[in-house]
């Protein structure tokens, strides 16, 4: 499992307590950021760092990273894992044979508007996650019902690649429409707000996804 599906997924469990009980199982606040790296990116802003391509593609060990690849080759895939690389992004006309190993971690991009059929056929994919390229401003209510329309099928967590020009005030929108992480080329000051808001947000719990019951004082 990539370090980035295990972020995605703390984001939909309860929160922990001090003691020994938890009254009300809640969800944690807070949205995933992924950027691409820019210069004077400040620290604790970006959740995950994402490169275009292979050129310079490198990471540290304090922040997960991964590779955009739409059609990489296998020996590309294992130097990427020898460099310490989290995930790849893969796009649909990859060879299907990428897909055979777990490390790194195998995300798969989209276009919205996929028929019902195909997006429940997702699930049976051996990939962590669905990344949706939604780079468009302003988002449509069309648009937003996609989103919507996939995440309810969807069991797996999404991600959404969206465009620097999109209002703030549609990332309420999205999350509510089952995004756990937004991904966005931006400059640093623009991103500081983006992590401001996202950080303020909580998921819902969509559907399928488990609730742990709280857990009991010992008698």
């Amino acid at each position: 499992m990539s370090l980035l599906l295990e972020k995605v997924r703390r984001l939909s469990r309860p929160a922990p307590s001090m003691g020994f009980r938890l009254s009300q199982p809640s969800l944690r606040s807070g949205v995933l950021l992924l950027t691409f790296p820019v210069p004077d990116l400040p620290a604790g802003v970006a959740d995950a760092l994402v490169w275009d391509g292979l050129e310079g593609a490198t990471g540290g060990k304090d922040i997960p990273w991964g590779v955009f690849l739409t059609q990489p080759k296998i020996e590309e895939v294992a130097q990427l894992k020898e460099k310490g690389c989290d995930f790849i992004i893969l796009g649909p006309s990859a060879p299907a044979e990428i897909l055979r190993d777990e490390a790194p971690g195998r995300w798969l991009t989209i276009e919205p508007g996929l028929s019902s059929d195909l997006a429940r056929a997702l699930n049976s994919l051996p990939v962590e996650g669905i990344v949706l390229s939604l780079e468009v401003a302003p988002l449509s209510i069309q648009q937003l019902l996609q989103v919507h329309s996939l995440s309810v099928l969807l069991q797996k967590p999404l991600l959404a690649r969206v465009s620097p020009q999109l209002d703030m005030a549609a990332l309420p929108a999205l999350v509510e429409a089952g995004v756990r992480g937004v991904m966005v080329k931006a400059k640093p000051p623009q991103l500081k707000r983006w992590h401001q808001t996202l950080s303020s947000l909580t998921p819902p719990r969509l559907p399928g996804e488990a609730v742990l019951p709280p857990l009991e004082e010992p008698r």
